[in-house]
C-alpha cells in the first residue's frame, strides 16, 4: 500500500510540472482546457489497481500528457514538452513493472522526479494553476 500511495503522488507530481513558451497561440478555452486536463491527470489512480485497470489508466496518461502540451499557454509550453517526457518515462517505469505497483523500480522513479528542472518546472506549474485554474 505504501508504494502505491508513493505512485499516486508521483503521478500527482509530474502534472504539477507539466508547459513553457513560444509563441502565444492558446486560447482561453485552451486555457480552461488545460485546466481540466491537469485536474483529471491528478486524479488518475487506476494505475495502482493493476492490471488491466493499469494499463488502460498508462494509456490514459499518455494521451492525456500528449494533449496537456497540445493545449499548454505559451508560458508554459516547453515546461509541459519537458515533463511530458519525464511523465512517460514513468509511465514506461510502470509497463516496464508490468504493471505491478510493488515491482517498479523506485531508484529509477525517483531519480527522475529529484532532477532540479523538474523540481523548478512543478513550480512553475502550480504558480500558473493556483492564478489561473477555478
Amino acid at each position: 500500500m505504501k508504494r502505491a500511495v508513493v505512485v499516486a503522488v508521483v503521478f500527482a507530481f509530474v502534472v504539477g510540472s507539466c508547459g513553457g513558451g513560444t509563441e502565444d497561440t492558446t486560447s482561453s478555452a485552451d486555457e480552461g482546457r488545460f485546466c481540466e486536463l491537469l485536474v483529471e491527470f491528478q486524479q488518475q489512480n487506476d494505475i495502482e489497481l493493476g492490471g488491466d485497470a493499469a494499463r488502460e489508466a498508462v494509456a490514459e496518461g499518455r494521451a492525456i500528457l500528449g494533449e496537456l502540451v497540445a493545449v499548454a499557454p505559451a508560458e508554459l509550453r516547453a515546461v509541459m514538452e519537458r515533463n511530458a517526457v519525464g511523465g512517460n518515462a514513468y509511465l514506461d517505469l510502470i509497463e516496464a513493472a508490468d504493471y505491478d505497483i510493488e515491482a517498479i523500480d523506485f531508484v529509477a522513479l525517483t531519480a527522475l522526479f529529484e532532477d532540479p528542472e523538474f523540481l523548478a518546472d512543478s513550480e512553475a506549474v502550480d504558480v500558473w494553476m493556483a492564478a489561473n485554474c477555478p
